[in-house]
C-alpha cells in the first residue's frame, strides 16, 4: 500500500523533534529527527528528514519508487494514474509547497529536491489528525540527523549508490526541451538504469580534470541511450556517497568503451 502519513511535532529540545509515521494500517513507527545548526523552520526541515530517511533511506515503497510510474503508452490501454501514486500525508504546508515549487523558502530547497523530482507526482494533503496512532509506533523507534542536503540516491551500475546533483537534472531538462523535474528525474532514471560502458578517459583529460575541479569522476556511457553520465567520487566532493555530477549526450566509438563490470551486491 502505497500510503504514508507523518505527524511531526516538537520537544523541549529545541534541536530534535518527533516524528510518527504509518504505512497503511498496520506499520507504524517514530523516528527522532535531530536538525541541529540549521537555523529557522527546523520543524519543516525534520518532517523533510523523515519523509527522505523512510522514502530514499529505507526505502518503503521500494528502492526504485517514484511518486508516480513513468507514463505508459499502449493502443487501448488506459492507466488509473491515482493507483500508480505514492500517497502523502504530511503536518506542515510547507512541504506540500516545496514539492510543487511554490514555496519562496529557497533555503529549505537542498532539504527538499527529493520530493520536486523523484516523488512530484504523489499525491499530497496536509493534517494534523493523530487519532491514526497507536501504541505499536513506540516498538518501532529510530533516531536520524539531518544533514546540510537531502540526497535522492540511485544505484549506478559499476558504481552503487550514488547521490543525484540538481545540475545532472537540469542538464536532462534543458536537452529535454522543457521537461518537468519529475519528467527529468524519470528520464535519468532510465540513463542510468542502461549504463553498460565506461569510457577510457586518457590521463591528460584526468589531469585536467583534476586542475579544475579538484577531482577526475568516473565517465559512463549507455550505448542504448547515447548518454554520457560523470560520478564524482565521494572525496571530491566531501560527501558520503558518490555523486552523478552531470549528464549529457554525446555518441562514443565503440574504441573508446570498456564494458562496466557490475559491483558484487
Amino acid at each position: 500500500m502505497n500510503i504514508l502519513t507523518v505527524l511531526a511535532r516538537a520537544t523541549d529540545n529545541a534541536d530534535q523533534f518527533e516524528v510518527y509515521w504509518a504505512n497503511g494500517v498496520q506499520k507504524q513507527g517514530l523516528l527522532r529527527v535531530n536538525v541541529p545548526s540549521h537555523g529557522t523552520d527546523k520543524d519543516v526541515i525534520a518532517e523533510l528528514g523523515a519523509l527522505h530517511h523512510l522514502l530514499v533511506v529505507k526505502g518503503i515503497f521500494g528502492q526504485d519508487r517514484a511518486g508516480r510510474a513513468a507514463q505508459k503508452q499502449g493502443a487501448g490501454i488506459i492507466h488509473d494514474e491515482d493507483a500508480d501514486r505514492v500517497q502523502l500525508h504530511v503536518t506542515s504546508g510547507q512541504i506540500k509547497k516545496l514539492m510543487q515549487q511554490k514555496s519562496k523558502k529557497l533555503h529549505l530547497s537542498p532539504y527538499s529536491f527529493f520530493l520536486a523530482t523523484r516523488f512530484a507526482g504523489s499525491n499530497i494533503s496536509v493534517s494534523h489528525d493523530r487519532q491514526w496512532i497507536k501504541p505499536r509506533a513506540l516498538e518501532n523507534v529510530e533516531e536520524v540527523t539531518v544533514g546540510p542536503a537531502l540526497d535522492d540516491l540511485m544505484d549506478v551500475p559499476g558504481v552503487g549508490l550514488a547521490a543525484v546533483s540538481v545540475h545532472a537534472i537540469e542538464q536532462i531538462q534543458r536537452r529535454g526541451n522543457g521537461l518537468s523535474l519529475a519528467e527529468a528525474w524519470h528520464q535519468i532514471r532510465r540513463v542510468v538504469r542502461t549504463l553498460d560502458y565506461e569510457v577510457a578517459v586518457s590521463d591528460e583529460k584526468r589531469r585536467r580534470d583534476i586542475d579544475r575541479h579538484g577531482y577526475s569522476g568516473r565517465y559512463l556511457y549507455s550505448t542504448l541511450t547515447e548518454w554520457n553520465v560523470i560520478v564524482a567520487p565521494a572525496k571530491g566532493l566531501d560527501r558520503a556517497v558518490p555523486v552523478i555530477a552531470t549528464a549529457y549526450f554525446e555518441r562514443r566509438p565503440q574504441t573508446e568503451l570498456v564494458r562496466i563490470v557490475k559491483v558484487a551486491a
